[in-house]
């Protein structure tokens, strides 16, 4: 009888033991390992949308990521327009391990999805290879236009792999050829289906291509206009520049963007067509390409009304007078030919020029409500020519009702989210440039140049729908 109970004894402490083992070793179920992962076309979207919560810019990047371009003026400039400025590798920002988190998300994607291979079609399995590549493109991209020549990274860098992780910097030919083979497979593979259009918000085709030709018509110009490749102070390399190689990708791309894309502009009314753009409930899908969008719907929210009504918040943002004198008249020819450009008056140098200057900055015509009143600018009673009247540091205002109001004046161009529009830049349409320069138009109001004397406070704060496209390799600049 002992006998029989120490079996059953030891019988149950076995089988107890065991369930303990299965407990504590089974897996979680909040997580998922990436053997459990990689199965599935749903498994591959999961992952990619998540770059879209990670790497897509917010409103202040979207809204005002270029400020410190030389065709911006601010209250405080950057320390790399200013002679006093405390510039140096130990204070450049963007080098951290955490900075270098979303390449290693973007090439886990690229290692591991491989194991979908036979579950997917071709054709899937290349549009979420293609989307892949395309944030990796866009990652390195940030870096070059920061710190010019960057270590190259196309693998998932172990832990243990000290001999990757301090690896000397590639040029940034080489950087730059790879990031142009990413937005290649990009914009070859991945898919236009209306699943991947509706809402201008994942990556597809048409966003491939379109970003493709932004970042060539940077890099193209950028080499044109330098003779020495900055961090290595030294010529380009002939191999990574025949026959200007980029320019001719970056108008490939948007041709084939107006020749096959879905878009067209947006028309109507030529003094707001333009302008709509920016201040549409939703994305004019029309025409915007690729977007970010913010509604109450969504829960989704932005800062910028705020960082441009408020008269101390903010950099006070404003264009050069040099800047906006690029806007052409309505005859196509530049506004710098008229005779005494210099003195036109503020009032009226928006005649006859693109109606679009006038919906990009705040006009004489432009209207804003305060209190639930429209309020208007006021004719300069003193004949002051723009530049003058620029530099004032309040301006006056009429409401409707008949009040004056006078305050400190900084109300913006509201604008949506609208990143890549068709056809920008040279690379563009030409009833879309508008400018003579490699450069994209911008809400902002003008201002006279930074650094000359006398400068005050703009007139209006205005918005800077671009983001990054820096022209100083801040790291390695002498």
């Amino acid at each position: 009888m002992r006998k029989i109970l120490l079996y059953t004894l030891t019988t149950l402490a076995a089988a107890g033991m065991a369930s303990c083992e299965d407990f504590l070793t089974r897996d979680t179920y909040d997580q998922i390992g990436s053997d459990e992962f990689w199965k599935s076309e749903t498994d591959l979207e999961l992952y990619a949308n998540g770059f879209i919560q990670k790497m897509i810019p917010g409103d202040g990047t979207i809204t005002r990521g270029d400020i410190y371009a030389d065709y911006c003026a601010v209250d405080i400039p950057t320390d790399l327009l200013r002679p006093d400025g405390n510039v140096s590798p130990d204070n450049q920002t963007g080098w951290a391990e955490s900075n270098w988190t979303n390449l290693r998300r973007v090439n886990y994607m690229l290692d591991n999805m491989h194991k979908c291979r036979g579950r997917v079609s071709d054709e899937i399995y290349n549009h979420y290879e293609g989307v892949a590549r395309f944030w990796r493109a866009w990652f390195y991209y940030d870096k070059v236009q920061t710190f010019g020549a960057v270590p190259w990274y196309d693998f998932t860098i172990a832990a243990s792999d000290k001999e990757a992780m301090m690896k000397p910097r590639d040029s940034r030919e080489y950087v730059m050829d790879k990031v142009l083979e990413d937005l290649t497979f990009a914009s070859t593979y991945c898919l236009s289906d209306a699943k991947f259009t509706k809402g201008s918000a994942l990556i597809n085709k048409w966003v491939a291509l379109a970003f493709k030709s932004r970042v060539c018509l940077y890099e193209g110009t950028f080499r044109k206009y330098h003779s020495r490749e900055p961090s290595s102070d030294k010529p380009w390399q002939a191999e990574y520049n025949a026959d200007n190689k980029f320019l001719r990708e970056a108008a490939a791309a948007a041709k084939e963007i107006m020749d096959k894309g879905p878009y067209s502009l947006v028309t109507g009314d030529v003094k707001t067509a333009y302008r709509s753009l920016f201040t549409s409930a939703g994305l004019l899908t029309q025409e915007v390409i690729f977007g970010r969008e913010y509604s109450k719907e969504l829960s989704a929210f932005h800062e910028t009304s705020w960082y441009y009504y408020s008269p101390t918040y903010g950099a006070k943002i404003a264009m050069t007078k040099k800047f906006m004198n690029t806007y052409l008249t309505t005859r196509g020819t530049p506004f710098t030919d008229i005779d005494g450009y210099q003195t036109i008056d503020f009032i009226r140098e928006f005649d006859g020029r693109d109606a679009r200057m006038a919906q990009t900055v705040i006009s004489p015509t432009y209207k804003m409500k305060i209190s639930g009143l429209f309020a208007q600018l006021e004719s300069d009673p003193y004949g002051l020519p723009s530049d003058q009247v620029v530099d004032r540091r309040r301006c006056r205002q009429r409401a409707v009702e008949g009040r004056e109001l006078e305050f400190a004046a900084d109300p913006p161009l509201c604008r949506g989210a609208a990143e890549l529009r068709r056809g920008e830049g040279r690379a563009g349409r030409n009833g879309r440039r508008g400018m003579g320069s490699d450069h994209r138009a911008a809400a902002q109001p003008c201002r006279r140049d930074p650094g000359r004397p006398g400068q005050g406070r703009p007139l209006h704060g205005g918005l800077f729908p671009q983001y990054r496209d820096r022209q100083v390799d801040t790291r390695s600049a002498p």
